[in-house]
């Protein structure tokens, strides 16, 4: 509910009711000073509150898709304060290296209803799928740390075929005679293989 100071500095004043009429909260209670106990006294208390602000981000996960290894991939991301207070951003963190935001300055302040725009880079140095976190600190009481997923592949350029062995060896065998080895191979370049 509310949370007020009684006003009475030993605090056994014995309030006796409280009114709230939209605007203000009322109390009944004794009075303080010479006449302790005996008279009753209405207080008045202006109650009021600055607000509390709520990041909202835009979208909630990033995913690059099939990214070329060595070529950035950008991504837009929008923080907007949908609160009722200065939203303050203390810091920026992202869990992996290969994502990176800009501009990325601490501290950001948002206004309320104001939106502001980041990009978000994946630059990919090896053939594989990654992930990582970017984690936005701010004074928002109900999410002080809002997590946005990343994710993303690093690929080659034109066809490129990866094979699970680097060499098959068969032992001796008759001619015409079979003898079966099993590989794997899997397409990791970003242009399809037609054989």
């Amino acid at each position: 509910m509310f949370s007020f100071p009684v006003p009475d500095p030993d605090g056994v004043c014995r309030p006796r009711g409280l009114h709230w009429d939209g605007q203000y909260l009322w109390l009944v209670a004794d009075r303080i000073g010479n006449n302790v106990n005996i008279y009753k006294t209405l207080y008045k208390y202006a109650v009021t509150g600055q607000g509390s602000p709520q990041i909202t981000v835009n979208p909630a996960s990033i995913d690059f898709g099939n990214t070329l290894i060595g070529t950035p991939s950008v991504r837009p991301l929008s923080i907007t304060n949908t609160g009722s207070a200065k939203l303050i951003v203390s810091a920026y963190t992202i869990t992996n290296t290969r994502f990176q935001l800009s501009p990325n300055t601490v501290p950001d302040t948002l206004n309320i209803g104001q939106t502001k725009n980041y990009n978000v880079t994946f630059t990919p140095d090896v053939f594989d799928t990654t992930s990582g976190q970017l984690r936005i600190s701010s004074n928002d009481g109900g999410t002080p740390v809002k997590i946005i997923s990343l994710r993303g592949k690093g690929v080659y350029t034109g066809s490129n075929i990866n094979s699970s062995v680097t060499s098959i060896s068969y032992s001796i065998r008759r001619i015409n005679s079979f003898e079966r080895r099993l590989s794997d191979y899997h397409k990791s370049g970003k242009r399809s293989i037609v054989s």
